[in-house]
């Protein structure tokens, strides 16, 4: 294991004697964590990390391994976030839920805790604020056997803390707030170990002793550490850019392309400049932030791998870029990073309105006009673009698309086949993304792998996998199918959006620390990925995209019915906080209307779900029609039993009612009880008396939208 490998690992693990105590070891964490390295030999090395990591301990021992000092003075740091000095301890406290209590300082929150189980285990909050320790032996159990199928590098070793760790408290003091993760805990001392470790190096600096370390990092001017932010403009447009033909499927070619292409530049720079993944912030949507160590290295790194993308990007003839910013802050910044990420984010949008560089409009506009290449003869049919070929996206048919297209397209078909668990990296590759060509495969390749499927599994035969989170789910691939399966024949899309997030991040934490910032943006990647793949299973949808805090997906109209019901209650469960909302915008059409118009409604329903007061659901009903949530609730469980009966009624008794709420009038509910005189049987009387019945309370425009899915449920074809 080289230097900064066990550098790493070591800060990984350091703290795992905290796990070991609570599966029932008495001894102090600094000593039970040998328990493990004793029955996972591999990780023996990293003896001194555990043992050492504590201040008085490592003064004490005089120890000289540099490394740990680092590791130390980088948990010390981390540890600083807590938010209490308390001394009375409660081994088996489960993790505060910190989503429960945003914003944070109103008395009125009702803290919620998560289990102590696995994050793929993990479904709701809870209340009760105790685990049983069984859970805790069980938890360590798996995680040993876990441990001894990885490789000890520190991606693998990354990933398996995370599994494990990420919803087990750092910190078990009875008093105070312990919503900070063991994972992220670790994450972030392993994160500034590095680049503290990393800037010395780079700068020549070297250090008779740990306190000599210590004083010189503690000095307000020295500001070792900077924070990295990335961002992917013109995404919406790329993805929304194709034609009907084999829509869906370049549609989810295009979304995937950019999950896949964020995650190959942020492995170009790691690559580039010597860190790890324990380094990534964040990353999802086209954006990503990374603390790296304030060296020339890394600025230099920085700025080629921006110019050679932005290059690629125009040789492919993509209407994308990349911007890339970074801002430098100290140790004493990590106490509150707030007006860091603040400042990164003006960088970032200044550099927007200013996107291209001199260099970069030297390339697109040189002065030499025989360099402008010309553009070929043909026209891609899904983009536009003028090319010098065109392809079939099917075999047989008509050569419609560009090679980028036909590639998107095929990206998409393969990346919803089930057995495909790895993009492997290859030479000749058929997929290019960026500097690499990837094939999809049932394997590890012989090289670098991302795995999409079965992320939770391990396996001894897997090097150098690095685990990424995609929502992969589709019931079928193409708008007839899923048409054919819903009743009336109609799709409908399902776009969603997390309100109030720069709100939340920005002023929603009384302590703005890194860990903190860590664990809030984890919670919510974690919801938008982990749970809404199980809410989605076995319903005839496809979803398009699912990101760290917006989801957009497309399906049957009563599959996405149910998913926008489904989505909202768990998510009311997972953060148990009525300040934490999304709005969501709802729209049916039928198969043969265009993704970009889809895409284009999905926005406008959205847009009038915020416009309304936020926490809503928008439907496409003549205008936009927009309610709180609660109102949707109330809808839904109407239509449900309205549903019940659809089948018996007559179908010209919804259709009046339908055209009758139209437009509000003070005579409609006389209409409706004329309606019900009318007609001779129960289950049509029935239907009218219900409409009757709920016309003051729900509203006109909300029986028209409820009356629409029961007229679609009832018909025959």
């Amino acid at each position: 294991m080289k230097d900064r490998e066990e550098l790493v690992v070591g800060a990984l693990l350091h703290d795992i004697g905290k796990i070991v105590r609570r599966a029932g070891d008495d001894r102090r964490h600094q000593i039970a964590g040998y328990d493990f390295t004793n029955k996972v030999k591999k990780f023996a090395v990293i003896q001194d990390y555990i043992h050492y990591h504590h201040e008085k301990d490592l003064l004490k021992k005089s120890l000289e391994n540099e490394k740990v000092w680092y590791v130390c003075f980088a948990d010390n740091l981390s540890s600083k976030e807590r938010m209490t000095e308390g001394q009375k301890f409660e081994e088996l406290r489960r993790m505060d839920n910190l989503l429960s209590k945003i914003p944070e300082g109103e008395s009125s929150r009702n803290v919620t805790y998560f289990p102590a189980k696995p994050a793929n285990e993990v479904v709701e909050a809870v209340k009760d604020m105790k685990e049983d320790q069984k859970t805790y032996e069980d938890l360590y159990r798996r995680f040993v056997e876990d441990a001894q199928k990885i490789s000890p590098t520190p991606d693998d070793v990354n990933f398996l803390t995370y599994k494990y760790f990420s919803f087990i408290p750092q910190e078990t003091r009875v008093e105070g707030d312990m919503d900070i993760s063991l994972y992220d805990h670790l994450k972030v001392t392993a994160m500034l170990a590095l680049s503290l470790y990393d800037y010395a190096k780079e700068n020549d600096l070297k250090f008779e002793s740990y306190q000599e370390m210590k004083s010189y990092f503690e000095n307000s001017d020295v500001k070792p550490f900077l924070l990295v932010g990335g961002d992917v403009s013109g995404i919406q447009n790329f993805i929304a850019n194709v034609s009907s033909k084999g829509a869906l499927r370049s549609y989810r070619g295009r979304s995937f392309f950019i999950e896949i292409l964020q995650e190959v530049v942020v492995d170009e720079i790691l690559d580039k400049t010597g860190f790890y993944r324990t380094n990534v912030h964040f990353i999802g949507g086209g954006h990503f932030y990374l603390v790296l160590s304030n060296t020339e290295k890394v600025k230099k790194a920085l700025e080629e791998i921006r110019n050679e993308l932005n290059e690629w990007f125009r040789n492919r003839g993509l209407s994308l870029h990349l911007v890339i910013e970074s801002v430098e802050f100290s140790v004493k910044d990590v106490e509150d990073m707030s007006k860091v990420f603040k400042k990164i984010g003006e960088k970032l949008n200044e550099r927007k309105y200013r996107m291209y560089t001199e260099k970069d409009l030297e390339a697109i506009f040189p002065d030499d006009l025989n360099l402008i290449q010309e553009k070929g003869n043909h026209t891609c049919k899904i983009c536009g673009n003028r090319v010098d070929r065109l392809f079939s996206i099917r075999e047989g048919e008509e050569e419609i698309a560009c090679d980028f297209c036909k590639e998107m397209y095929d990206l998409g078909r393969e990346l919803l086949e089930e057995s495909h668990v790895y993009l492997a990296e290859r030479k000749n590759g058929k997929f290019e993304i960026f500097k690499r060509k990837f094939d999809f495969s049932r394997e590890p390749g012989e090289g670098f792998s991302y795995k999409l499927r079965r992320i939770y599994e391990f396996s001894e035969k897997e090097k150098n996998v690095r685990r990424i989170q995609v929502v992969t789910y589709f019931k079928e691939q193409e708008f007839e199918k899923i048409a054919e399966k819903a009743p009336g024949k109609k799709i409908a899309s399902l776009l969603v959006d997390v309100d109030n997030l720069g709100k939340i991040f920005l002023k929603g934490l009384k302590k703005k620390t890194l860990s903190r910032y860590s664990t809030l943006s984890r919670l919510m990647s974690f919801f938008f990925k982990e749970r809404v793949e199980s809410i989605v299973e076995r319903k005839n949808v496809m979803v398009i995209y699912s990101g760290g805090d917006d989801l957009y997906l497309v399906g049957g109209w009563n599959d996405v019915l149910d998913v926008a019901k489904e989505l909202r209650e768990a998510f009311g469960r997972f953060t148990t906080n009525d300040f934490m909302t999304f709005s969501a915008g709802y729209v049916i059409t039928d198969e043969k209307t265009s993704m970009s118009l889809i895409r284009e409604m999905s926005e406008r329903a959205e847009s009038a779900a915020k416009k309304s007061g936020k926490n809503s659901i928008a439907f496409s009903n003549r205008s936009y029609y927009a309610v709180k949530w609660n109102t949707f609730f109330e809808m839904y469980n109407f239509y449900q039993e309205l549903k019940e009966i659809a089948d018996k009624v007559d179908r010209s008794v919804i259709r009046k009612a339908l055209n009758l709420t139209r437009e509000e009038s003070p005579l409609n509910k006389a209409f409706l009880a004329y309606i019900e005189a009318r007609e001779n049987k129960d289950e049509d009387k029935r239907v009218a008396n219900l409409m009757r019945e709920n016309i003051d309370h729900l509203g006109e425009n909300a029986l028209n939208v409820i009356l629409q899915f029961v007229d679609l449920h009832a018909r025959k074809s």
